[in-house]
């Protein structure tokens, strides 16, 4: 009997044991637990931590941390070329709604929901694209994607957290062509840019020529106008002094001037045989007389101003405007005056008629 109050009492601790530690649950970090009773999904979940629970309630732990996927697929591009591509998706479920997933899906979302999910968004974007425009425009390619996969998981309560294209290939056919048509683009584009750089440098030349003939031209413009101002200003400065010397000279000065220069020299005349008469420069003017004297010096003064006119080609005009008379009569009066022999005489009229007659 008291055995047997024994055993029932350590059954019964042993309930009271299991009861209260299936009173109990834990939630680790970065789970959200969904509760069940009797199988039935309830409308709210438990965060991290312990909580009470009845016993005859359970509890489905869900991963609520950002997880990776990296899938690789095969599609075709609008142009019916194939594309092997490698795209990797960072994703979490939406906490607060864990429950509906599990209800909905179970724990097997990723190979129910976002494995065909994301191979279908793939599918559908790349199919938007020429092979050529995959190559061009790959972020706006994984852009749209993005944003595909995000409307389709966001139904079931998933949450695109990133994606990228990690790779994706051509068939080798393809590759070659693109190879060979970017080299192709790319020789043309550096003849169009040594054509240029060529043509600018040749503007650049044709504009350096242009500046240096410019400067030169008005260089030269430059020196030409103040060659002919400095040429206008000393034709001003000498006019201005020859003027000054005009006005200041009078016919005393002249006279001065004159006989200041003469060097004492008599005009040489010579006879029609071409030879030299000799002018007496003695005379005793002591015994001359007064009237022979001033023939003399009206002679000498003639055959010098007959000389000067010889010399301007003046002679015979001066001659001719003298009366015939009073020439021949001037000229015979002055030489017979002035002569002592008939020999001087004859020489003085001769020397007079080839002054006058050349």
């Amino acid at each position: 009997m008291k055995t047997t109050k024994i055993v029932i009492a350590v059954v019964i601790v042993v309930l009271i044991a299991v009861l209260g530690i299936s009173s109990f649950t834990v939630i680790p970090t970065g789970h959200t637990g969904v509760l069940l009773t009797f199988g039935k999904v309830e409308d709210y979940t438990l965060d991290s931590g312990a909580h009470f629970k009845m016993p005859w309630q359970s509890v489905v732990k869900m991963d609520n941390r950002v997880q990776k996927t990296t899938v690789d697929l095969l599609c075709f591009s609008s142009d019916i070329q194939e594309v092997s591509m490698t795209y990797t998706l960072n994703y979490q479920i939406d906490k607060a709604n864990a429950m509906e997933i599990y209800r909905s899906v179970g724990k097997e979302y990723y190979d129910k929901i976002i494995a065909p999910c994301v191979t279908e968004a793939v599918k559908v974007v790349t199919a938007q694209y020429t092979a050529e425009k995959l190559v061009s425009n790959r972020s706006e390619l994984s852009i749209g994607i993005e944003e595909e996969l995000t409307e389709r998981l966001l139904d079931y309560n998933i949450q695109v957290v990133s994606t990228s294209i990690e790779n994706f290939d051509f068939t080798d056919a393809f590759t070659d062509a693109v190879e060979a048509k970017q080299v192709a683009e790319q020789n043309k584009l550096k003849a169009e840019t040594e054509a240029e750089q060529a043509r600018i440098e040749a503007q650049a030349k044709a504009d350096v020529r242009l500046i240096e003939t410019k400067a030169e031209a008005e260089a030269q413009l430059i020196k030409a106008e103040a060659e002919a101002e400095a040429a206008l200003i000393a034709a001003e400065a000498e006019a201005e002094a020859n003027r000054k010397v005009a006005e200041s000279l009078t016919e005393e000065i002249l006279k001065k001037e004159y006989y200041e220069a003469w060097d004492g020299a008599l005009p040489k005349v010579y006879n029609a045989e071409g030879t030299l008469i000799e002018v007496p420069l003695e005379y005793d003017c002591k015994s001359a007389k007064k009237e022979e004297i001033k023939y003399l010096l009206f002679f000498l003064f003639f055959l010098v101003f007959l000389d000067h006119q010889r010399r301007v080609g003046c002679t015979e005009d001066l001659c001719d405007r003298l009366p015939n008379g009073d020439r021949n009569g001037k000229i015979d009066h002055a030489v017979n005056k002035t002569a002592e022999t008939d020999e001087q005489n004859n020489g003085f009229k001769e020397a007079c008629c080839i002054v006058c007659f050349g």
